[in-house]
């Protein structure tokens, strides 16, 4: 599997990092003279780019980020994190939900929370209700994690602060 099918794509890890979720991944998004973005590993971007000790030196990954020409290509191990297992509103409990299916000899990923009982403390899964109705599908598995994590961010449900790598 290519590592594009991996990650989170460009326009995701822009929206990430527009919400303030922390730019710390192995893989990432690099602009190269404002052409087309390029998947790049962490260690390649690490190097100095500024080494003045009275700046503190400069990585070019630290200079990409603060220009706007780099963003974190999120896994899904790294967007699984970033999500919670679980979300209460309104005292009800919803859990995360992830389902792979095929539709038309195309493989979709389907993330979504589930309603988990009529209050807390009642551990029977009933019907599957969707947070709100909100369910997010892609062909790639990162995508789709990212997507709900942005929905989840935007509507003010879970707070990020970091992603650890």
């Amino acid at each position: 599997m290519k590592i594009e099918q991996q990650v989170c794509d460009i326009k995701l890890a822009q929206k990430l990092k527009e919400l303030k979720v922390k730019q710390d991944s192995v893989w990432y998004w690099e602009n190269i003279q404002r052409k087309d973005f390029i998947l790049s590993p962490k260690e390649k971007l690490m190097a100095i780019v500024d080494d003045d000790p009275e700046n503190g030196g400069w990585t070019y990954l630290e200079q990409g980020l603060s220009e706007g020409n780099v963003f974190s290509a999120f896994t899904v191990a790294e967007l699984g994190e970033l999500l919670p297992e679980s979300v209460i509103i309104d005292n009800q409990v919803y859990i995360l939900e992830e389902v792979k299916y095929k539709e038309n000899k195309r493989v979709i990923q389907l993330v979504s929370y589930v309603f988990l009982g009529e209050k807390i403390g009642k551990r029977q899964i009933q019907d599957s209700k969707l947070i709100f109705g909100k369910s997010v599908e892609d062909k790639i598995e990162a995508n789709s994690r990212a997507k709900l994590a942005i929905y989840l961010i935007e509507k003010g449900l879970i707070k990020i602060t970091k992603v650890k790598s």
